[in-house]
């Protein structure tokens, strides 16, 4: 069962690197299109500000998730760090379940908040606001989802870091205990 989860939340991660790489490729794209549009051509297209932050708000939202699956997220270990291992153990476990509740809840009330924008429209695209609303429950959910099968993977032991290393030539991962 650890493996399995520890399978699957590789494969969502994977597949979030490759959409999160994409949103930031067509979020950079925008940019410079709006710094050609404003300072080169001056044709003032008033539809890029408004897809720079749709495009922002989703791609950092996403990358929330990967965050976790690589436990890169904010962690004060000055303090975990003073316990013994057994106490971290615990002190590890009880994190992660306080993280997946917090993730769990805010997702499912974010549901209702990306369903009260229904029938609204963005100022410039006229797409409907469910769609950047929903960057937040979809966001937390994945995080959620990647915590749980992170909380599984790794229960009774310390869970590790996942750094990836630059090594020219060569893609490698080194995990930190």
């Amino acid at each position: 069962m650890r493996s399995f989860c520890g399978r699957v939340a590789h494969v969502i991660d994977v597949i979030l690197d490759k959409v999160i790489i994409g949103l930031f490729g067509l979020l950079l794209i925008d940019v410079w299109f709006a710094v050609l549009d404003r300072y080169v051509f001056k044709w003032q297209v008033i539809w890029v500000e408004e897809a720079a932050r749709y495009l922002m708000v989703w791609t950092m939202l996403l990358a929330v998730a990967t965050a976790m699956y690589r436990r890169q997220h904010v962690f004060i270990s000055f303090f975990y760090e003073k316990f013994p291992e057994k106490q971290r153990l615990v002190l590890a476990g009880l994190i992660d379940l306080v993280s997946v509740v917090v993730f769990w809840s805010i997702a499912i009330l974010s549901v209702g908040f990306a369903l009260k924008a229904y029938g609204t429209r963005t100022n410039i695209f006229g797409m409907p606001l469910t769609i950047p609303h929903a960057a937040v429950g979809v966001s937390f959910a994945l995080t959620a989802l990647q915590l749980t099968l992170m909380f599984i993977r790794d229960f009774g032991q310390l869970p590790t870091q996942q750094l990836e290393v630059d090594v020219p030539g060569e893609t490698s991962q080194e995990t930190k205990p």
